[in-house]
C-alpha cells in the first residue's frame, strides 16, 4: 500500500514537468533534460491511481521533446 501512494506523487511531478517542457523546448538543453525526466517520472506513475494525470503528462512529454529534437534540428541545419 505505501508503494502505491508514493506512485502518486510521480505522476503529478510528470504532469508538472510536461507542463514546464511545453516552455522549456526553446532552449535546446534544458528542454531536452526537462522532457526527459517528465517521461521517466510519467511512467514510473502510470502504475498510481491517478492514471489521467499521467496520461496529460505523457502527452506533454512527447509533445515538448519532439518540438526541442525539431526545434534543434532546425536551428543545426539552419547555420
Amino acid at each position: 500500500m505505501k508503494l502505491y501512494r508514493e506512485r502518486n506523487h510521480f505522476s503529478t511531478i510528470g504532469l508538472g514537468l510536461g507542463i514546464l517542457g511545453m516552455f522549456m523546448w526553446l532552449i535546446p538543453i534544458a528542454g531536452i533534460v526537462v522532457s526527459i525526466a517528465c517521461l521517466i517520472f510519467v511512467s514510473i506513475g502510470l502504475g498510481s491511481r491517478w492514471k489521467t494525470s499521467a496520461y496529460f503528462g505523457l502527452v506533454l512529454g512527447i509533445l515538448s521533446l519532439a518540438l526541442t529534437i525539431l526545434r534543434s534540428a532546425l536551428v543545426f541545419y539552419m547555420r
